[in-house]
């Protein structure tokens, strides 16, 4: 690894640290995790930290949409984000009133997650593949309720 510039590796959700340790002391000045109870899985690196944020040219406070009389507009009652995996517990959002959106990755190499998806649908929930950052963002703001039922390794 002969390379000068400083390296980094974001390790996203709950992925296993790759090994060995030593090639990865030597190959990364930096490692990001995205949640402090991962720190321990890798706190033998000198240089890790905790980093998770947002794009704020995007996601940020709007002006809620109102009507003629002033009342607020929301298109649904509850909006879910994640990817359709188990330890999302998408079924959770089933127990909760009203109009109902899930957004997220719908996986074609893992059947369980279109079975969720599918499921989802025959109970009246209206699903959609992960959208672009701004018609998210859309979504966040006219839903009443933006629910999340992970667990922590969710």
């Amino acid at each position: 690894h002969k390379d000068r510039h400083p390296k980094a590796l974001c390790i996203g959700g709950n992925a296993v640290p790759p090994e060995p340790r030593e090639e990865l002391l030597q190959v990364y000045d930096l490692l990001f995790y995205e949640t402090q109870w991962y720190e321990n899985q890798i706190d033998w690196h000198p240089m890790a930290r905790q980093a998770f944020g947002i794009n704020k040219n995007i996601y940020h406070e709007l002006p809620p949409r109102v009507d003629e009389h002033g009342q607020r507009i929301f298109t649904y009652d509850v909006l879910m984000v994640g990817h359709f995996l188990p330890w999302k517990r998408h079924y959770m959002l089933l127990e909760k009133p009203g109009r109902k959106i899930a957004v997220g990755e719908i996986y074609q190499e893992y059947q369980v997650s279109g079975e969720i998806a599918e499921k989802l649908v025959e109970q009246g929930v209206e699903v959609t593949n992960m959208v672009p950052p701004r018609e998210l963002a859309d979504l966040y703001r006219s839903s009443k309720l933006v629910y999340f039922p992970m667990a922590v390794v969710g």
